[in-house]
């Protein structure tokens, strides 16, 4: 079988990675002055197949360290995390050399199951004698307060179409591959920034024909062509089979929440007729009653359940179909609202760290105490260094903060 692409192409030096120039400098920092850092951790998280994990290895092939890698996924309670994770920080490295420890999606250590996972996480740091370096989705959940107050945090951007498709044309000239520079570029772009999921759809388009063409892309199937949303509320707005509506949503890329808001927005549109539309929202209400009680309990099997009830509901709400062409537009709320959450999580990360410094509640340190901070940073930079090492504040919280 031939090798995957993705680790025959993997990046052996650092000097190999794309459009990561600042974040693998921190990460550089933090690995060689780790013994004077007082952060004793680092999550980097941004975008899938941006680099994240590749830089990892790579740095530690550029220092010739061993790495030592964990997916919290698969140890995510307490006693897992104590036993694995504590194991690897207090052992020497197999090879004499020093080591570093990455630990790769702890967005695994949620829900009832794991309770304890991340406090046991940040016992270890206190006494890791390796830089531990961990991967996440999300570094500003609420989960991770604890966490965020021994850790230092740096965000991978998106990678560039341009910086994709680079990286393309270079894999096709070395596996000989016939290729239409537009075709390419064409992959790139459906790649959504991300150069594991290009690699593999290059391999799977051009491994064995050695060809590439704007035919050829036709071939990647559901997989990289993800159905757009509009598509998905055409079949639900202007077909009533539940049997193919309830699969309407299978294969867009949007997340259940986002395709609420898509639907919302879009359903006065479609149903013009009130008893209709009273249906067809009285269908979404219900599937948005179990979206609330998966984000409070965490009970996924009510996917099930609420996925089904704004397809297919919506779609046997009504009378009869509109036979106008309706352009569908984007709910700017999906927008606004990650904006907002964004900029509170941070808000809210510096708010707990003042409150701990402070002796007071974190709704007192937000409400109170972090206006004139924020004020003070702006105006005095000496004043605002001294403020953010005092609060052991990550890049992003600086930033947030002096911005």
């Amino acid at each position: 079988m031939d090798k995957p692409w993705t680790l025959k192409y993997a990046p052996k030096r650092s000097d190999d990675l794309i459009g990561q120039e600042n974040p693998l400098i921190q990460l550089k920092r933090f690995v060689l002055e780790y013994k004077k850092q007082k952060k004793r951790g680092m999550v980097i998280y941004g975008s899938s197949g941006c680099g994240k994990t590749s830089s990892v290895h790579a740095l530690a092939d550029d220092l010739g360290l061993e790495i030592v890698e964990i997916n919290a996924s698969d140890s995510r309670n307490k006693d897992a995390i104590e036993s694995i994770v504590g194991g690897a920080t207090r052992q020497m490295s197999l090879f004499g050399t020093g080591k570093i420890i990455l630990i790769d999606e702890i967005d695994g250590l949620a829900g009832n199951k794991d309770r304890g996972g991340v406090q046991a996480l940040v016992r270890i740091l206190k006494y890791s004698v390796f830089p531990v370096i961990m991967t996440c989705d999300d570094p500003y959940d609420k989960k991770y307060s604890a966490l965020r107050k021994e850790i230092d945090i740096v965000q991978f951007m998106p990678l560039k179409y341009s910086e994709i498709s680079g990286a393309l044309i270079d894999i096709c000239k070395k596996e000989g591959i016939d290729f239409d520079e537009s075709a390419v570029k064409q992959l790139a772009r459906q790649s959504d920034g991300d150069l594991r999921a290009a690699t593999n759809d290059l391999q799977t388009i051009a491994g064995k024909s050695k060809r590439l063409n704007m035919a050829d892309l036709d071939m990647l199937g559901e997989r990289i062509k993800k159905e757009k949303i509009e598509e998905a509320l055409l079949r639900v707005f202007k077909m009533k089979d539940p049997s193919i509506v309830q699969e309407a949503f299978y294969n867009v890329q949007e997340d259940i929440n986002a395709q609420m808001m898509w639907i919302d927005e879009n359903l006065p549109k479609e149903y013009k007729d009130p008893a209709s539309l009273a249906r067809a929202y009285d269908y979404l209400s219900r599937a948005d009653v179990f979206l609330g009680r998966i984000r409070r309990r965490q009970h996924w099997r009510f996917l099930a359940t609420a996925g089904p009830l704004m397809s297919a509901g919506v779609a046997v709400s009504k009378d009869e179909r509109n036979p106008a062409e309706i352009k569908y537009s984007r709910p700017d709320r999906i927008l606004e609202m990650w904006k907002a959450k964004m900029m509170n999580q941070k808000r809210d990360s510096i708010s707990t760290k003042i409150a701990d410094g402070c002796h007071v509640s974190v709704r007192r340190a937000r409400q109170d105490i972090l206006p004139y901070v924020r004020a003070m940073c702006k105006k005095n930079k000496s004043v605002s260094d001294s403020i953010m090492a005092a609060l052991e504040l990550s890049t992003d919280e600086s930033q947030w903060l002096s911005r």
